[in-house]
C-alpha cells in the first residue's frame, strides 16, 4: 500500500562502506514531509530505485539519491515524482553509470525537475522520459553535468519547461553528447549544451517547437579537442538567437531545420567555428532575426555551405550573411527569397576556393546592397546567379581580388537605389570578368565593369540598363584582355555606354535597341591604340536625348574606329585620330 513519513521522508536508506548493493521498490504511493525517497550509498556496488506509483517530497526532493565514491551505477525508474525543491536529484560520485527513466510527470516546485550529476570517476550518465512522460521546474526543466568518462544522452518524448533558467541543460566532459527532445521552453534557453569532453560528437535534435524567453532557443558550445556539432531542428524562438551555436573542435558543424526559426533581437541561426573546426553547413526553411537572418563564420579549415529553402529576413542587418576566415576552403550561398535592414545577401571568402551565390527568388538589401560578394587574395571564382536584386546602395556588388574568374548572371530586375545596379570588380590576380543580365537600374550607373585582372570583359543586357550618369560602364585596365560590350537598351544621365580600354587588343560595343544619353550615346576609349568596334543592329538607335543632330551620339578617344551601322544614328560622330571604318 501506500506509504508516508510524516514528520521526515517517505523512504530513507543508507548504505556504509562496507555494504553492497543499495534497491529500493515501490508499487504504490510514496509521500515524506521532506523528500519522497532518499538513497544514500556509501557502499561498494550499485543503487537502484524503482517506483509505480506516485512520489512525493513535500518539503524536499521528490527522490533524492546519492552514490559515494565506491558505489557503482545508479539507476532511477519511476513513474511520477514531484519534489518542492527538485523533482529527482541524483548525484553519482562513484565508479559507474548514472540512469535515470521517468514514465510520468516529473516537478520540480522551487527547484529542478530533473538534476542529475557524475564525478569525475563515473561513466556514463543518460536521462529518458518515456510514454509522453513531462519534466517541469521553477529554474531547469532537466539539468545534468557529467565530468566523468562516458557518453552524456537526454531523451524527452514529452514537453520540458524550465521557468526561470533552461528548459533542459547539459554540461559534458566525457564523450559523445546527444539530446533529443519534442517540446522545450526555458526562461533564459531552452536547450544549452556544453561539450568540454576529448574528442566527442555533440548532437541535438528537437521534434517539437524549442523556446527560449530570455536567450537562445537553442545555444550549444564545443569547445577545444571534441568533435562534431549536429542541430537537427523543427521550429525554434529565442529572445535574443533563434539558434546559437560555436564549435571550437575538431570536426564539422551542421544544422538542419524544417519550420519557422525566430531570434528576436539578434540572429535567426548564428553559427561560429573556430580555428580547428571543420565544415559549417547549414540548410533551411523560413529564418528570421532582429539583425540577421542567418550569421554563419568560418575560421576553421573546411568549407561554408548555406541552403535556404524557404525566407530568410535579417530586420536590421543581413538576410544572410557569411563570412570565411583564412584557412576556410570554400563559400556557397544558395537561397529562395532573402531580405535585410542593410544587406539582403553577405558572402565575404577570405580563404581559399570558391564563392558562389545563388538565389532563386527576390533579394533586397533595404540601406546596403541586395547582394555583395568579396574574394579576398587567396580565394578562386565568384559566381553570383540571382533573379530579382534591389539594393540601397547597389543591387548586386562584387569584388573578386582572388586568382578566378568572375561572373554574375541575373535573369530579372536588378535595382540598386544610391550606387549602381550591377557592379562588378576584379582584382590584379583574377583573370575574366563577366556579366549577363536583363533590366538593370542604378542611380549612378546601371551597369559597371571594372577588371584589372588577366582576362577578358564581357558585358551582355538583354533588357534596359539605366544609370544616373552611365548606363553601362565598362573598363579594362592594362594586364586585362578584350572587352565586349552586347545590349538592348542603354540609358545614362551623361553617357548611354561608355568603354575605356588601357589593356587588351580591342572593345566591341554591340546595341540591338535604343542607347542615349545626354552627353552621348556611346564614348569609348582606348589607351593605346586598341581597336575599337561598334555595331548598331537592324532595330539600333544611337542617339544624344536631345534629338538634335549636332550633339554628339558617338565619340572615340585614341583608337581607330570600325563603326556599322544596320539602325539609326541621331547625332554627330566624333572619331579618332587613327584610320577609321565606317560602313552604313
Amino acid at each position: 500500500g501506500d506509504v508516508s513519513g510524516a514528520e521526515f521522508h517517505g523512504i530513507y536508506a543508507r548504505n556504509g562502506e562496507t555494504a553492497t548493493n543499495l534497491h529500493i521498490t515501490a508499487q504504490s504511493n510514496v509521500t515524506g514531509a521532506l523528500d519522497g525517497i532518499r538513497a544514500d550509498n556509501e557502499g561498494t556496488e550499485q543503487s537502484e530505485i524503482r517506483t509505480r506509483g506516485h512520489v512525493e517530497g513535500q518539503d524536499g526532493n521528490g527522490i533524492q539519491a546519492i552514490n559515494g565514491a565506491n558505489a557503482t551505477d545508479l539507476i532511477i525508474d519511476a513513474n511520477s515524482v514531484k519534489g518542492s525543491g527538485d523533482g529527482i536529484s541524483a548525484w553519482n560520485q562513484g565508479q559507474g553509470n548514472t540512469g535515470i527513466t521517468t514514465r510520468g510527470e516529473v516537478t520540480g516546485v522551487g527547484g529542478i525537475g530533473i538534476y542529475a550529476t557524475n564525478n569525475a570517476s563515473a561513466k556514463d550518465l543518460t536521462v529518458e522520459t518515456v510514454d509522453g512522460a513531462k519534466v517541469t521546474g521553477l529554474a531547469e526543466g532537466i539539468y545534468v553535468e557529467n565530468t566523468g568518462i562516458g557518453l552524456t544522452s537526454v531523451k524527452a518524448s514529452d514537453d520540458v519547461s524550465g521557468t526561470d533558467s533552461f528548459g533542459i541543460f547539459v554540461r559534458h566532459n566525457g564523450a559523445d553528447l546527444a539530446i533529443e527532445a519534442t517540446g522545450v521552453k526555458g526562461g533564459v534557453d531552452g536547450i544549452h549544451a556544453e561539450n568540454m569532453g576529448v574528442g566527442g560528437d555533440t548532437r541535438i535534435a528537437a521534434a517539437g517547437h524549442v523556446e527560449g524567453a530570455g536567450g537562445s532557443g537553442i545555444y550549444a558550445l564545443n569547445i577545444q579537442d571534441t568533435g562534431s556539432l549536429r542541430i537537427e531542428a523543427t521550429s525554434v524562438t529565442g529572445s535574443a538567437y533563434g539558434i546559437n551555436v560555436e564549435n571550437a573542435g575538431n570536426d564539422l558543424t551542421s544544422i538542419k531545420t524544417s519550420g519557422d526559426i525566430i531570434g528576436t533581437t539578434l540572429d535567426g541561426i548564428g553559427a561560429l567555428n573556430d580555428a580547428n573546426a571543420g565544415d559549417l553547413m547549414i540548410e533551411t526553411a523560413v529564418v528570421t532575426g532582429g539583425r540577421h537572418g542567418i550569421q554563419a563564420e568560418n575560421q576553421g579549415r573546411g568549407q561554408t555551405d548555406i541552403k535556404a529553402l524557404a525566407p530568410v529576413t535579417g530586420t536590421n542587418g543581413a538576410g544572410i550573411l557569411a563570412r570565411n576566415g583564412a584557412t576556410a576552403t570554400g563559400l556557397t550561398v544558395e537561397g529562395a527569397a532573402v531580405t535585410g535592414g542593410e544587406y539582403g545577401v553577405y558572402a565575404d571568402n577570405g580563404g581559399t576556393g570558391l564563392t558562389s551565390v545563388k538565389i532563386g527568388d527576390d533579394v533586397n538589401g533595404t540601406l546596403g546592397d541586395g547582394i555583395f560578394a568579396r574574394n579576398a587574395a587567396m580565394a578562386s571564382d565568384l559566381m553570383v546567379e540571382a533573379t530579382n536584386v534591389t539594393g540601397g546602395e547597389s543591387g548586386i556588388a562584387v569584388s573578386n581580388q582572388g586568382v578566378g574568374q568572375t561572373k554574375v548572371t541575373a535573369t530579372d530586375i536588378v535595382a540598386g537605389a544610391n550606387t549602381a545596379g550591377i557592379i562588378a570588380q576584379n582584382g590584379a590576380t583574377a583573370t575574366d570578368l563577366m556579366i549577363e543580365a536583363s533590366r538593370v537600374t542604378g542611380g549612378v550607373v546601371g551597369l559597371y565593369a571594372e577588371n584589372a585582372g588577366t582576362g577578358l570583359t564581357s558585358v551582355k543586357a538583354t533588357g534596359a540598363v539605366v544609370g544616373g550618369t552611365f548606363g553601362i560602364a565598362a573598363i579594362n585596365r592594362a594586364t586585362a584582355k578584350d572587352l565586349i560590350v552586347e545590349t538592348a537598351n542603354a540609358a545614362g544621365g551623361i553617357y548611354g555606354i561608355f568603354t575605356q580600354n588601357e589593356g587588351g587588343r580591342l572593345a566591341r560595343i554591340t546595341t540591338g535597341r535604343t542607347v542615349e544619353g545626354s552627353g552621348a550615346a556611346i564614348v569609348a576609349t582606348s589607351s593605346a591604340g586598341q581597336a575599337i568596334g561598334v555595331i548598331n543592329n537592324a532595330d539600333g538607335v544611337l542617339r544624344n536625348r536631345s534629338g538634335s543632330s549636332a550633339d554628339l551620339a558617338i565619340g572615340v578617344i585614341g583608337g581607330p574606329l570600325a563603326l556599322t551601322n544596320n539602325g539609326a544614328i541621331l547625332g554627330a560622330a566624333v572619331l579618332g585620330d587613327s584610320a577609321d571604318i565606317f560602313d552604313n
